[in-house]
């Protein structure tokens, strides 16, 4: 159904796309952050865990091997970095200590986290190179 260059021919399209899956996963988070081996990352899973417990967690991926984790309970959010090095040793959680995150609260009730966030987290190797983790999350809680 294709020729050498990777191009679908025209009588093909039809028969192509009905049994390839062309889905697109939409980003959940767009983030800017500096912690220890990140690189970026464009999703973020939300998961109710109780009726006043949310936790939510971003996904690592080839370029970023630290994770931001949220968790919020009742009217109250803890933040945390986890750093699963690719250094034998490295490996290491970072708590914030100072930050902020708002929630939408009607999307919230509608079972969607549309937040926008802000926290700094203790460095312990280099004080003097704050850690932080900022942005946006639209994502629905599963």
């Amino acid at each position: 159904m294709i020729d050498s260059t990777g191009k679908i021919f025209e009588d093909s399209l039809t028969a192509f796309y009905a049994i390839v899956d062309t889905s697109h996963q939409f980003y959940t988070i767009s983030c800017d952050a500096w912690c220890y081996e990140w690189g970026g990352t464009d999703f973020i899973e939300v998961v109710r865990k109780s009726t006043d417990h949310v936790y939510c967690s971003t996904l690592l991926n080839v370029a970023t091997h630290c994770s931001l984790q949220l968790d919020i309970v009742d009217d109250n959010c803890f933040a945390m970095i986890d750093l699963n090095s690719i250094v034998k040793g490295g490996s290491a959680q970072y708590d914030a200590f100072k930050g902020s995150i708002r929630i939408d609260k009607i999307l919230w009730r509608q079972g969607i986290m549309k937040a926008v966030f802000d926290f700094q987290f203790t460095n312990r190797e280099h004080p003097q190179k704050p850690i932080y983790w900022k942005g946006k999350i639209y994502a629905a809680i599963k």
